[in-house]
């Protein structure tokens, strides 16, 4: 008897996106996929502000390590790491009322 082991189609780089999508959604947040198969990209939104928005990508930064970056590339958190990427891209964009 041959035991067949069948493992999970790797994410792709939508589906890691799709993924910060849906907990920033949760938090009440505006996300959208936008961009093309081969380079998406999420626009994040702040929903009380909407002057404050960016956009994050998804960026494998070798075999077994990839993060949430900006669009710049500057690093948000790994892409393990949901919750901490949605608070720092949250903290970023909440916006501070000029006095």
């Amino acid at each position: 008897m041959t035991t067949e082991i069948r493992t999970a189609p790797a994410l792709t780089s939508r589906d890691q996106l799709d993924i910060l999508r849906a907990e920033l959604e949760r938090r009440g947040w505006i996300a959208r996929l936008r961009g093309s198969t081969a380079f998406p990209t999420l626009q994040v939104c702040n929903p009380h502000d909407r002057g404050f928005h960016d956009t994050i990508v998804y960026q494998p930064l070798g075999p077994t390590r990839a993060a949430y970056c900006w669009q710049w590339g500057t690093e948000i958190a790994p892409a393990a790491h949901i919750s901490q990427a949605a608070d720092t891209i949250m903290h970023v964009l909440q916006g501070v009322p000029a006095r």
